[in-house]
C-alpha cells in the first residue's frame, strides 16, 4: 500500500503545470512600484484609477462570442485599462482644446440651437411665436455644445496630423482617426504622457489597434473629398439635414424644401498647420 507521500508525488509536477498556467493566462501587470503613468506633469497611481477586476455584462458576452480566444484575451486586457486610457484620452484633448481654444463660446452654442431648432420652426410656421434659447443645463444645450466641440477637436487634429478620415455610414459621425492616435504618439514624444511601466505602455498601443479591429468602422482614405467635406461640414448642418429627411420620409410634408432654402453657417476653416503628411 502507498504512503500519503507515495502517492501524492505523481501529483507534483501537474500541481507546478497548473501554476504555470495559471500565471501565464493571469492580466498582465505593471512591473514597478510607483505612479503607473505622469500625464501633465501630474504622476497617476493605481489606486487613483485602478483597473477593472471583474468583466462582466452584456458587452463583456457579446466580444465573448463574437471573437477568437486570442482576440477575446486581448479585448480583456484593454478593458480591465480602459478607466485610465479613457482618463489618458479626456486629459490630452481637454490639453488640446486649451491650447488651441476649441471651447464653444456661448454665443456659438445659440447660434447653433436657433440654426437647427429655432430657424426650421419659424419658417415652417410664421405663427409659432418666440422661442426661447434653452438653458445651459438642458439637454439641448448640451448636445449642442457637444457637437460643437467636437466638430472643432476633429477638424484641428486633422489639420495637426492628417491621416484616415472616418464616418459611419449614416453619416452622423464622422472623426480624424489617424489623426487622434498620431496625436497620442505626439503626446508620449513631447512627454505630456510618460509611461512608468513598459508592460503599461505596450498594453495601452495595442489597445488603439485592438479597437481598430474589434469595433470596425468605415475607414475613408486620406485626403478623399467625400469624406473631408463631411468632417468640414458644419455639425448642425448635418443633423439637419438627417432630421429633415426623416419628417420629408414620415410626413412627406416638405421638410426638405425648408432645410435647401435656409442659409447654412459656413463650414470649418483650416487654422492649424499639419505636422505629419496625410
Amino acid at each position: 500500500m502507498m504512503s500519503n507521500i507515495e502517492w501524492r508525488l505523481p501529483l507534483f509536477p501537474l500541481v507546478v503545470v497548473g501554476l504555470l498556467i495559471t500565471a501565464a493566462c493571469a492580466p498582465r501587470e505593471p512591473e514597478e512600484e510607483g505612479p503607473l503613468i505622469t500625464l501633465l506633469g501630474e504622476d497617476i497611481y493605481r489606486d487613483a484609477i485602478p483597473p477593472v477586476s471583474e468583466l462582466s455584462g452584456d458587452e463583456a458576452d457579446r466580444m465573448q462570442n463574437r471573437l477568437s480566444p486570442e482576440e477575446w484575451e486581448e479585448w480583456q486586457e484593454c478593458a480591465r485599462w480602459r478607466p485610465l486610457r479613457e482618463h489618458i484620452h479626456s486629459e490630452l484633448i481637454a490639453w488640446l482644446v486649451e491650447q488651441h481654444g476649441l471651447e464653444p463660446t456661448r454665443e456659438e452654442v445659440e447660434q447653433y440651437i436657433h440654426y437647427v431648432a429655432v430657424e426650421p420652426m419659424a419658417r415652417r410656421d410664421p405663427d409659432v411665436g418666440e422661442i426661447g434659447i434653452p438653458d445651459e443645463d438642458t439637454s439641448a444645450w448640451k448636445l449642442a455644445h457637444r457637437e460643437l466641440s467636437s466638430w472643432k477637436i476633429q477638424n484641428t487634429l486633422y489639420d495637426l496630423y492628417g491621416g484616415r478620415i472616418v464616418v459611419d455610414r449614416g453619416g452622423h459621425w464622422v472623426a480624424a482617426h489617424d489623426g487622434f492616435a498620431r496625436f497620442l504618439r505626439a503626446s508620449e514624444e513631447e512627454e505630456l504622457l510618460q509611461f512608468h511601466s513598459e508592460t503599461l505602455r505596450e498594453t495601452f498601443w495595442n489597445c488603439l489597434h485592438v479597437d481598430e479591429i474589434q469595433y470596425p468602422r468605415e475607414y475613408v482614405k486620406p485626403d478623399d473629398e467625400v469624406a473631408l467635406k463631411t468632417l468640414r461640414e458644419f455639425p448642425g448642418t448635418r443633423r439637419l439635414r438627417i432630421m429633415m429627411k426623416r419628417l420629408d420620409r414620415l410626413m412627406g410634408e416638405g421638410w426638405m424644401e425648408t432645410f435647401e432654402e435656409m442659409e447654412h453657417p459656413p463650414d470649418w476653416q483650416p487654422s492649424a498647420q499639419r505636422v505629419h503628411p496625410g
